[in-house]
């Protein structure tokens, strides 16, 4: 599914007519290599938990993450994109604006009224969640956000954009014969 995503940051820095740029919110829970890819130099990577994480949260947490196209990490996330380790964000919002919107995210209240911890970065989670919501919910997810891209259940990528009225959902590609995915 590389060429999917190469697909996605092609069209987003070097298409785009807008100011909005690229950024992958990536899941260190799901797989022990997420975290160390995001220790790359010269990455803009912003935790998406509050305050000095011990280390074992810090290797679970989830990474809001600008991506470059030049990057071992871009490269990691081509490679990676079929194990469901994180979804890929188009805004007009600096990294810091993001990262304040999608904290909001994190946590959501259960029928019970306790606090539970939302993984909406998960692709497993996002494209289930995001047809079922309101339009007030979907104001609430998207605020910057021009698109949400996950992978589809067979390998391909799901966007997800919204107008402010309407939820817009697009599937592209399919996994080749053979292929696994998360």
């Amino acid at each position: 599914m590389k060429e999917i995503v190469n697909r996605l940051i092609r069209e987003v820095l070097e298409h785009q007519t807008d100011e909005s740029a690229l950024y992958a919110i990536v899941d260190a829970a799901r797989d022990p290599e997420v975290y160390p890819s995001t220790l790359e130099p010269g990455l803009d990577v912003r935790c998406l938990y509050a305050g000095v994480l011990p280390e074992a949260i810090a290797h679970t947490a989830p990474y809001l993450v600008e991506l470059d196209p030049e990057t071992v990490f871009a490269d990691t996330i081509r490679e990676h994109w079929a194990d469901s380790w994180g979804i890929v964000v188009r805004a007009n919002a600096d990294i810091e604006t993001l990262r304040k919107h999608f904290r909001k995210l994190n946590y959501v209240r259960g029928p019970d009224g306790k606090r539970l911890l939302f993984r909406y970065y998960d692709p497993r989670v996002i494209r289930v969640y995001l047809p079922t919501c309101t339009t007030d919910e979907l104001r609430q997810v998207f605020g910057p956000v021009k698109e949400l891209v996950a992978v589809a259940e067979d390998g391909g990528s799901i966007r997800f954009s919204f107008d402010g009225e309407k939820l817009s959902v697009a599937h592209e590609g399919r996994a080749a014969e053979g292929e696994t995915h998360g």
